[in-house]
């Protein structure tokens, strides 16, 4: 043990001795040699080692180069930052987070670049999009496909945990090199607007770019929609086909900028286009519907109720047609594959009570998953909802009166308080709570009981904002938290 590590500090000398030679080293140069001179990248100083390059990336809370004397403390050889600070063997650069992703990409030898990478950006649909299109593409080519996403990562059948909708940059390029291991030649991945704004894909080239709509959402971090907007497009800019919903407002904006640059194909319902849908008829557990391309039309029966669920399923078999596959090859297919867990998911029916759960957690989500299964209630439609704290105060308002408008009776609960006091919550989103029967239950359990509990003939009970999520995230702690298991557990206990 103490041999390696005599070998170990040995190694960083060596490189910190080719660094004095070379103190004027610049970002291209550190690039080409970047095994040679470091023995890792972070931009946190928590995670610096001996031989470590410190990149100093400004965040929310703090701004990596008041802490880059410190990482020079802890061992690193080589700080990147934007603008002069003072410390030996630096490199200035314009822009760090784009400088973090090419030295992480470099890092786990450009893994992308071996593989073709479609991805999906947008307020909704993100997680049934890419999870269905990563199912339909194994089918059909019968080998593995990855998938990053909001629910877990996958690399071809084995699941692995995620932390973020889109990794960082260093987790990102991991993982496609534990990809392209594996045998993947195709990578589905979620694009979040956070993602996309901090660089964490920069320097990917995306085979096909997908944009769902664009609706009021983490506007806590992007301000305002245009800001929001431009964050998403920057996926479809380094995309080389590209695939819009233009039945969509920003969906239409996008396309009118995009179709003569580049192959791009349109998604619609509602407005004439290139991929859409005809003879529409929504079931409680399906949709049907007539797939119609270039003329051609092939009937499809998918496995997810709602009118929005169509639109899912359009823009899945839209990717896989511009990735070359047969319109009808690729609709079997579609047919073939399951829901998504906690989208529009049923989780409990019978002849008297429905309950589904959904991972709706803004105004369009709500909205659009209450429309959607209001016709299929026999008696009360009955919502439970709640709203996230530390996150956009805005859109609670906004959330409780669309639920007060097409819901017959509202619970008001908990989501992921956070650090924020649940009466601030409640008392924000209660403002949109009118002309309706309303109670508020703070504790998520004791809420999901409660109208379990109650319930009439006929009621179709939604459980709206967990999703497929496990855990809920308290003040001081994250807790587990299954709906789908609490639902089992009530009707396993009080039904015979």
């Amino acid at each position: 043990m103490r041999r390696q590590g005599k070998n170990a500090l040995q190694k960083v000398e060596v490189k910190k001795a080719c660094l004095r030679r070379d103190v004027q080293l610049k970002f291209e140069e550190l690039l080409s040699k970047l095994k040679t001179v470091a023995t890792g990248i972070s931009v946190s100083t928590k995670n610096i080692g001996p031989g470590f390059v410190f990149v100093c990336v400004a965040g929310v809370n703090a701004d990596g180069h008041e802490f880059a004397k410190e990482a020079i403390r802890l061992g690193a050889i080589l700080v990147v930052c934007n603008r002069d600070i003072g410390v030996p063997n630096q490199i200035v650069v314009k822009d760090t987070r784009q400088a973090y992703a090419r030295l992480c990409a470099e890092w786990f030898n450009s893994p992308a670049k071996k593989m073709k990478l479609i991805a999906v950006t947008g307020t909704n649909g993100k997680t049934t999009v890419t999870t269905l299109t990563k199912r339909v593409l194994s089918c059909l080519l019968n080998e593995p496909v990855g998938l990053i996403g909001t629910i877990q990562n996958e690399i071809g059948g084995i699941v692995c945990p995620a932390r973020y909708t889109t990794p960082d940059a260093h987790e990102l390029n991991a993982i496609l090199l534990q990809m392209r291991r594996f045998g993947c030649r195709y990578v589905v991945m979620e694009a979040s607007s956070h993602a996309l704004a901090q660089e964490r894909l920069f320097g990917l080239e995306f085979e096909v770019g997908v944009f769902t709509n664009l609706t009021h959402d983490h506007l806590d971090y992007h301000q305002n929609m245009d800001s929001y907007l431009a964050a998403k497009r920057k996926l479809l800019d380094t995309s080389r086909n590209v695939i819009v919903n233009i039945d969509d407002d920003y969906g239409r904006l996008l396309f009118a900028n995009f179709h003569q640059q580049k192959d791009c194909r349109s998604v619609g319902l509602r407005s004439p286009a290139d991929v859409s849908a005809k003879d529409i008829n929504c079931f409680a557990d399906r949709v049907e519907f007539q797939v119609v391309t270039n003329g051609n039309a092939c009937h499809c029966v998918f496995g997810m109720p709602g009118s929005f669920s169509v639109e899912n399923a359009l823009t899945v078999i839209s990717i896989l047609i511009q990735l070359g596959f047969d319109m009808k090859m690729v609709v079997a297919a579609l047919e073939k594959c399951g829901g998504v867990a906690g989208r529009a998911e049923v989780v409990y029916t019978a002849p008297d009570v429905t309950v589904i759960r959904d991972y709706a957690h803004g105004p369009s989500g709500l909205l659009n998953i209450l429309k959607s299964f209001k016709p299929f209630a026999k008696g009360r439609l009955v919502l439970l909802f709640g709203c996230a704290g530390c996150r956009d105060r805005s859109k609670r308002k906004e959330m409780a009166k669309i639920a007060a408008t097409y819901a017959d009776f509202v619970v008001l609960s908990s989501d992921n308080p956070r650090e924020e006091p649940e009466a601030q919550i409640f008392s924000d989103a209660e403002k949109g709570l009118k002309n309706v029967e309303y109670l508020v239950i703070a504790n998520r359990l004791e809420a999901v009981h409660f109208v379990l509990q109650n319930r009439q003939p006929g009621d179709l009970i939604l459980l709206a904002g967990k999703g497929h999520e496990d855990y809920q995230v308290l003040a001081d702690c994250t807790v587990y938290f299954s709906e789908a298991e609490i639902v089992k557990k009530f009707f396993d206990k009080h039904i015979d």
